[in-house]
């Protein structure tokens, strides 16, 4: 059995983790944000599809590797890559 104290240990190990998410999540978006300004830039199309389905692929693989389950990561992913495209679209509609 676990002890408050250690309950209370474990859940700031979880609020650290989270944070440190939100934190890699915020970089991902301002990387995705100069990937969009490099699009106009250099005149490429806004979307790869080939790139997002490598991207998705390598996930999927890196899941089972990692013991993860596949569809979460998917889902996560996938949502993940939506918001960057948003972002991207953001950019590219005020060019």
């Amino acid at each position: 059995m676990i002890d408050d104290n250690m309950l209370d240990k474990l859940r700031g190990q979880i609020d650290n983790t989270d944070n440190e998410i939100m934190i890699l999540l915020k970089r991902r978006i301002q990387t995705s944000r100069k990937i969009a300004q490099y699009k106009i830039k250099n005149n490429l199309k806004f979307y790869q599809q080939e790139r997002e389905n490598q991207v998705i692929n390598d996930k999927i693989s890196r899941a089972i590797n990692m013991d993860l389950d596949k569809e979460f990561i998917l889902d996560l992913f996938e949502r993940i890559i939506e918001e960057s495209k948003k972002e991207q679209q953001k950019i590219i509609d005020k060019n």
